[in-house]
């Protein structure tokens, strides 16, 4: 049986792992609901489908808590509601085939296993508002089914301490998404654990405004053997790709490999107002000898007339930059559409630890100004830049011989905090650590 477990691990060594709830299916709980009020409200336990319809419905105006015993559970539907909160509080063994928050507000869902069998799994918020998603677990199971989160026309959600695994393995490779979100507002993603999936994006979002990703692991987006290793088969592994909306936070999260995909981070469309902080971009797993991530950061389209707006890329730890199919060799692709918006609204890059330029345009002739990075691989764009080896370890961080980093940052462009939370100091590092 695998232990619930939540929470960052190994935060000081190596890539920070968060490790989630995952109960093992127990045995089938008994259908009687039974109710007691308590002093935070009406509590139900049930140990069914329609035990849990039959709570939510007698919960609907009064607000209150529904206990899912452990047991399997198929589609849990909490429908548009207008009382007081409801809390959904799932055992460490409660299962379920979908969660549908259908046009709903007010709903906390705690430690739900969502696990498809026969069919399609997974989670809709439709509609929804003032809810907050915490200790999920989405994941096929090995039995070679879809399973995903949806996010549509919804407005301030929360998902928190959440483990999505092997989103992609039954569905058609050209729309196999863990999350989706789409005409959203103000939607948070933190602590949460994306990895695993072969031939799909981890988050793609589209028309989203006021939205954040933070502290959170995205690693192994892979074509793998049902793809058939074939790019025009498997062609979507993005880690993170967002079109179209603004008001975008992406910070203090850590991004491993993927394969045949346009970068970690993928923005693109006239999306506007995007800040790129204190993250951490890996080209290699351990795990997985051989494989290597192609570029970390892409910026609009070489064929789009419009770009990103108004991004800011600071304090990042860019790792990656292996050639790729096309030719390239960068950590940042910007497009070229850049050359021809007004110098304010050209991405502002500082800070920022970068592994590899093949070409000065990829990133000097695009951008608004570019302060305080180190070029490892390729020519510094600017007097205030500076070229050469930052000798870091293999996580990214600085080591006693990085001259070029630690204390070398611009100040004025300096986040307060690093990837790890821990505060900078007066003469902060440049990339996402402080030593």
């Amino acid at each position: 049986m695998e232990a619930a477990t939540s929470g960052p691990a190994r935060a000081r060594a190596g890539a920070r792992r968060l490790a989630h709830g995952i109960g093992v299916l127990g045995g089938v709980a008994a259908a009687l609901a039974l109710a007691s009020p308590t002093a935070a409200g009406t509590r139900i336990t049930v140990g069914s489908t329609a035990g849990f319809a039959r709570a939510v419905g007698q919960l609907a105006g009064s607000g209150g808590t529904v206990v899912l015993r452990p047991g399997r559970y198929g589609r849990l539907v909490v429908p548009p509601r207008a009382g007081a909160p409801l809390t959904i509080e799932a055992r460490t063994g409660a299962t379920a085939q979908r969660l549908v928050l259908d046009g709903t507000r007010d709903v906390v869902v705690r430690g739900l296993r969502i696990l498809p069998s026969g069919q399609r799994g997974g989670v809709s918020v439709v509609g929804a508002s003032d809810v907050a998603l915490e200790r999920l677990a989405l994941t096929d199971g090995g039995r070679g089914l879809n399973v995903d989160m949806t996010v549509l026309r919804a407005q301030r959600i929360r998902i928190a301490d959440s483990s999505f695994t092997r989103c992609g393995s039954g569905e058609p490779p050209d729309s196999a998404i863990c999350l989706r979100l789409r005409d959203t507002q103000d939607v948070v993603v933190e602590r949460s654990w994306f990895h695993d999936c072969n031939g799909c994006d981890f988050v793609h979002g589209s028309y989203n405004d006021g939205l954040t990703i933070r502290d959170s692991v995205f690693e192994r987006a892979l074509v793998g053997l049902r793809c058939g290793h074939h790019f025009t088969e498997c062609n979507h592994q993005d880690l993170v790709h967002l079109i179209d909306g603004g008001d975008v936070m992406i910070e203090r999260n850590r991004f491993g490999i993927y394969e045949f995909g346009e970068a970690q981070v993928f923005l693109s469309g006239p999306i506007r107002g995007v800040t790129v902080r204190n993250n951490v971009f890996l080209g290699h797993d351990p795990d997985y000898p051989g494989y290597e991530a192609p570029r970390g950061i892409t910026l609009g389209t070489k064929r789009s007339g419009d770009a990103p707006r108004s991004v800011a890329v600071v304090n990042n730890t860019i790792m990656t930059g292996h050639a790729r199919a096309d030719g390239y060799s960068t950590s940042i692709l910007f497009s070229p559409a850049y050359t021809r918006l007004p110098v304010e609204e050209r991405p502002f890059v500082a800070n920022n630890v970068i592994a590899r330029i093949e070409a000065p345009s990829f990133l000097c002739e695009r951008v608004q100004a570019s302060v305080s990075n180190v070029l490892v691989h390729g020519r510094a764009c600017s007097p205030a830049d500076d070229a050469g080896d930052p000798e870091l370890d293999e996580q990214g961080r600085p080591t006693a011989g990085s001259r070029l980093v630690v204390d070398r940052a611009d100040e004025r462009y300096a986040t307060e905090r690093d990837v790890d939370g821990d505060r900078r100091d007066a003469r902060p590092d440049i990339g996402a650590y402080e030593r």
